[in-house]
């Protein structure tokens, strides 16, 4: 899960921005984005399936799907079970009734009818103590929109490889690169800054090395000689 995290906060942060800036995504992206790490992507579906495997990771049906039935229908609630199963109908009942105010999609019907049908299956197996079974399929259930809703990741993709590079896009990149120069370059006349109030004098920092490669290699000139004039004189 952690890399789904990683993905989710990559593609929130820095892959839409990036999308917007390189004209894949005509969208405002700072609500792209938003909804993108507040969304049910981030804020439900991977969150609710973590608190649902804490939640039954301590429960032999988790581990033996047999334990649904042995004992049905007499089987004690958890309250962590309970505060789960409240959870998960709130989340669809919200979804239900923001469905009519948030904006109709071609698939607005269909939504209506999923969100119908899963708090029936929510309502049902509450009232016949199906509660085991339904945490299972909960689970599933939630687990499976987190890929589904990856499946829409391709809308904010950055690259293509099989487009032709065009003029602003190269512009953009050349920009990028020339602002990371003057960024190192103000660094260098920072050192020169630094160095000239603690020394008193200027110099140029980036002869630094080629001055020292210079000493080093007279060094090693005198060493020599005078290894040869100490041999001659042996």
């Amino acid at each position: 899960m952690p890399c789904v995290l990683f993905r989710i906060l990559w593609e929130g942060l820095v892959g839409i921005p990036l999308s917007h800036l390189f004209g894949y995504n005509k969208g405002p992206w700072l609500a792209n984005s938003t909804q993108h790490i507040f969304g049910g992507f981030a804020s439900f579906y991977t969150a609710a399936w973590i608190y649902g495997i804490f939640v039954l990771w301590d429960k032999p049906w988790l581990w033996d799907v047999k334990e649904c039935w042995i004992g049905y229908p007499f089987h004690e609630i958890p309250r962590s079970v309970w505060w789960y199963y409240t959870l998960e109908a709130t989340f669809y009942y919200s979804l239900l009734l923001g469905a009519f105010f948030d904006v109709r999609r071609s698939d607005f019907w269909q939504l209506i009818f999923h969100h119908v049908v899963t708090l029936g299956l929510l309502s049902a197996s509450w009232a016949i103590n199906f509660v085991r079974v339904g945490t299972l399929v909960l689970v599933s259930h939630d687990i499976a929109d987190v890929f589904l809703e990856g499946g829409k990741l391709p809308d904010y993709q950055i690259f293509n490889p099989l487009q032709v590079p065009y003029v602003p896009r190269l512009i953009i990149i050349m920009l990028v690169a020339l602002f990371l120069l003057h960024i190192f370059w103000t660094y260098i006349i920072g050192k020169i800054v630094v160095r000239t109030i603690q020394e008193g004098e200027a110099a140029d920092v980036r002869s630094d090395s080629e001055d020292e490669a210079e000493e080093q290699e007279v060094r090693r000139k005198r060493l020599t000689k005078t290894k040869q004039q100490t041999k001659k004189e042996d």
